[in-house]
C-alpha cells in the first residue's frame, strides 16, 4: 500500500493512451475499413457540427488531433504534442467506459449519404487482443459519409451494434449514426473523426484548400495558419487547450490504478472507509507541469494540500491521488470537499472542485 497522510501518489501511461513513442508502435494506419474514393470536385464551403451528443470540456474531449508533420515527428496544428506521428484525424473522447456502456451518440458533421458500413467488431481494448487482430480492420465498426463536392468524412471505433444508418441512406447534420465504442485499434472509448476532401486528409481546425494537412515541416513554431471548419457556435467550445482534466472523484481503494477509473465503476466512500482517497487523471499534460490536490473535511480541516514533483516530459494521461487512512474514531459524516489543479509556468491552467458526502 502506497503511503498516506497527506502524501500525494502519481502513475502515468504512455499506453492506455499512446505517447508519441508508443503510437508509433500501435497508431492507426490507413483505417483500412474503407478505402475512400477521390471526388473531383472545387474547393467549397463546408461546415461541421460536433461528432458526439456531448459538451465538450464537460462529458467528453479531444485526446488527439490531425498530425501536420510530414516527417517522423508529430505535432498539431498548435504546434503541441495533442497528436502522434501519421494520426489522420481528432479523436473526441468520453471519459469512462462506464459512460461508454450508459451510451453516447455519434452524430452526422454534415448532412450526406452513407456510402459504407461496418458493425462486426468486438467492443475490446487491444491491450487485450493484440494489434494483429484487428490488422486491416483497425477503424473498427465505423461507416463513410460522402458529403458532396469532394467531402467525405470516416467515424471509427463505434459500439458494436449501434450503428443505425445503411449505406445509400441520406442523413442530416445532427442525425444519430450510432454510439461510441471500443472496436478496433483502440485503448480507451472514443470517435476517430476522419476528414477528406478530393481524397486528402483535412484538418477541420486548420484548412487550407491545396495544401496537403500531413505534409508540414519538421519545424513548427506558431499555431498552422487556416480556416476553422466547425460551425461558428462551436469554436469557442472546441478552442485548443494544450491539456483537460478526464476525471477526478473519490475512492475508498489504497490500490487504485489507471484502469479502475478508465472502468468507471468506482463508488464513493462512506465512513467506514479504511481510506479516503482523491484521485484526478488528466491528459495532454506538459513537461515541468506540477499537478495539486487539496481535501477538507466537513469542518474545514485541511487533510491533504500537496503538489507532485514536476513532470518530466510530455505526457498524453496522467492520474494522481492522495489521501488519509481513517482515524481511530472513524470518518466524521458529512461533505468531502477537493480540487484537482495543473499548474503551468506559475499559473493554474486547469482546476476541477468536486465533492463526496460520507454517510
Amino acid at each position: 500500500m502506497r503511503a498516506w497522510h497527506g502524501h500525494l501518489s502519481v502513475a502515468s501511461s504512455g499506453r492506455a493512451v499512446p505517447d508519441l513513442t508508443a503510437a508509433r508502435r500501435l497508431r492507426a494506419p490507413a483505417l483500412a475499413l474503407l478505402l475512400l474514393a477521390p471526388l473531383t470536385a472545387s474547393a467549397t464551403a463546408f461546415e461541421l457540427e460536433l461528432p458526439l451528443a456531448c459538451t465538450p470540456g464537460t462529458d467528453c474531449v479531444i485526446q488527439h488531433y490531425v498530425d501536420r508533420d510530414g516527417t517522423s515527428g508529430a505535432h498539431d496544428y498548435h504546434c503541441g504534442s495533442l497528436t502522434y506521428d501519421g494520426h489522420k484525424g481528432t479523436d473526441f473522447r468520453i471519459p469512462t467506459l462506464e459512460a461508454m456502456r450508459e451510451g453516447v451518440d455519434v452524430l452526422a458533421v454534415a448532412p450526406g449519404k452513407v456510402l459504407r458500413v461496418r458493425d462486426k467488431m468486438d467492443d475490446v481494448s487491444v491491450r487485450r487482443i493484440g494489434v494483429e487482430n484487428v490488422k486491416g480492420s483497425e477503424c473498427g465498426n465505423g461507416l463513410v459519409i460522402d458529403h458532396g463536392e469532394g467531402w467525405q468524412t470516416q467515424y471509427c471505433h463505434m459500439r458494436l451494434g449501434s450503428i443505425v444508418v445503411r449505406p445509400g441512406e441520406r442523413v442530416q447534420a445532427g442525425a444519430v449514426l450510432g454510439q461510441v465504442g471500443l472496436s478496433g485499434q483502440t485503448e480507451f472509448p472514443h470517435v476517430h473523426l476522419q476528414l477528406t476532401k478530393d481524397g486528402t486528409i483535412v484538418d477541420p481546425f486548420s484548412y487550407k484548400p491545396d495544401v496537403a494537412a500531413m505534409e508540414g515541416e519538421a519545424t513548427c513554431k506558431n499555431e498552422i495558419a487556416g480556416t476553422s471548419l466547425w460551425a461558428k457556435d462551436l469554436q469557442a467550445d472546441l478552442a485548443y487547450t494544450a491539456g483537460s482534466i478526464l476525471n477526478v472523484g473519490f475512492s475508498d481503494r489504497a490500490d487504485l490504478k489507471m484502469v479502475d477509473i478508465e472502468g468507471g465503476m468506482l463508488h464513493d466512500p462512506d465512513t467506514s472507509a479504511p481510506v479516503l482517497i482523491a484521485y484526478g487523471r488528466a491528459i495532454g499534460l506538459l513537461k515541468d507541469d506540477i499537478q495539486h490536490m487539496r481535501i477538507t473535511a466537513p469542518g474545514g480541516q485541511v487533510l491533504v494540500d500537496q503538489a507532485v514533483d514536476p513532470l518530466e516530459a510530455n505526457k498524453a494521461q496522467v492520474f494522481v491521488f492522495a489521501g488519509r487512512k481513517r482515524p481511530s474514531q472513524g470518518w466524521p459524516a458529512g461533505r468531502y470537499e477537493a480540487v484537482y489543479s495543473v499548474e503551468r509556468d506559475g499559473e493554474t491552467i486547469l482546476e476541477k472542485p468536486f465533492s463526496a458526502t460520507l454517510e
